[in-house]
């Protein structure tokens, strides 16, 4: 840090953010904006079964609704659908509500199949199967280092805790979805999207045409979060409904369907025993945690996390671990990248357990963490932020401030690997 230049020219300084103007004035143009001539809505029928065995999707009496100018099958022939919300067909009309009325006279026969949508329903004996002959918990994935049995055993000090972590479901404040025109065997996408070449390589995939005939816009997004990389089922029926009405189509998804079919963070049920000396230094760390990525957790990638794994031990330097991870499957949604994928869950548990090992040693949280992480940067933040927050006058130990209503501060640390430390 003391190479850095003195004074520094951008970091600490007010800046001007140059699409500031055209957002706050309402110019800027997102991809729900989009408004080609000859446009067409888009809309998506959705499975109403958490699980079902589909025999047949009859689309001919949705083609002859007035004003519907195509309609697209996800996947020809029978298929199994494993959530509720995974998409069958799609249609495209000259007005939302003749699309409406089109998903209404899609016939589907479909045989409905046992289900299961709560992890801890799904890990007990006799839980219906996501996948046939597949059981929903994978196998774990354990990962140790050092002695952990002897450290808990020559410990001066254990605590344990369960921690848990619900699913948490993506919700930007503009939804998924693009505009797509056909031009002759070219298109064009205006895509919600974080990954240009990764929408634009999924939609050449998946219209066998080549990537030069593929274009994508995004000037700009509402919120993506880790879940916007892709074209997503609802740009590729987009683009086939385009070809196939010889116009442009725009699929948005509504809020409710941005709630079923779009990914999620997975969810963690953790067991955690920490050891110590009494000086605070961590020796052991045990963890058994599962958790679901929904239907995506079972079938061809069950076994070991099944999405629901996270990094464990968390931060901290502890030379005895042992950690053991699995994945369950249950028909709901598939897990996608949310924020730093797995470590909000890691950090939760983790600097769960620390505070309550420093209630037992009776030692100030923050001396615990300084304690036992060593990076160096960390190190300079928590001092920084423990003098200009007045930590040392401020923190009492929990349940000791006065009255009946008790009130606290507390601290907890997280990192992301994404890009570096």
């Amino acid at each position: 840090m003391s190479n850095w230049p003195t004074p520094l020219n951008v970091i600490g300084k007010s800046w001007t953010r140059l699409d500031g103007p055209v957002k706050v004035t309402g110019a800027a143009k997102y991809s729900s904006d989009q408004q080609p001539e000859g446009l067409l809505y888009g809309m998506i029928l959705r499975s109403k079964w958490p699980s079902a065995q589909i025999r047949s999707i009859n689309l001919s009496k949705a083609r002859e609704v007035p004003g519907i100018r195509a309609a697209v099958l996800v996947q020809e022939g029978e298929r199994i659908v494993r959530f509720c919300g995974e998409e069958l067909a799609a249609v495209a009309g000259t007005s939302k509500q003749a699309c409406l009325d089109a998903l209404r006279a899609i016939e589907v026969t479909a045989e409905p199949l046992p289900f299961v949508v709560e992890e801890t329903a799904a890990i007990l004996p006799g839980a219906p199967e996501v996948f046939a002959d597949s059981p929903n918990v994978g196998e774990p994935q354990l990962k140790e280092t050092g002695k952990p049995d002897d450290a808990f055993a020559n410990a001066d000090v254990t605590v344990e805790g369960y921690f848990a972590t619900p699913v948490q479901i993506h919700q930007p404040l503009e939804t998924h979805g693009m505009t797509v025109a056909f031009a002759g065997e070219e298109l064009t996408s205006w895509a919600s999207t974080q990954g240009i070449s990764s929408v634009r390589d999924g939609l050449a995939d998946n219209l066998s045409i080549p990537q030069t005939k593929v274009r994508v816009l995004s000037h700009y997004m509402g919120g993506g979060f880790g879940a916007k990389f892709g074209p997503g089922v609802e740009g590729v029926l987009a683009s086939r409904l385009s070809k196939e009405a010889g116009a442009p189509v725009k699929i948005m998804l509504t809020r409710f369907d941005e709630s079923l079919a779009v990914g999620n963070r997975p969810s963690s049920f953790q067991h955690i025993k920490l050891a110590a000396k009494n000086d605070g230094t961590l020796t052991g760390f045990d963890l058994v945690s599962f958790g679901t990525a929904g239907f995506a957790a079972g079938g061809s990638t069950a076994g070991g996390g099944g999405g629901a794994a996270f990094p464990a031990p968390y931060i901290y330097q502890i030379p005895n671990t042992r950690v053991r991870q699995t994945g369950v499957a249950v028909n709901a949604g598939s897990s996608r990248a949310f924020r730093a994928p797995g470590h909000p869950q890691s950090s939760f548990g983790m600097e769960s357990i620390l505070d309550d090992l420093a209630v037992k040693l009776e030692m100030d949280p923050m001396d615990l963490r300084i304690k036992n992480d060593p990076f160096p940067i960390r190190q300079r933040e928590y001092e920084i932020a423990m003098e200009r927050f007045e930590w040392k006058e401020k923190y009492r130990a929990p349940g000791t401030s006065p009255g009946p209503v008790k009130v606290g501060i507390g601290c907890a640390a997280a990192t992301w690997g994404g890009g570096g430390r």
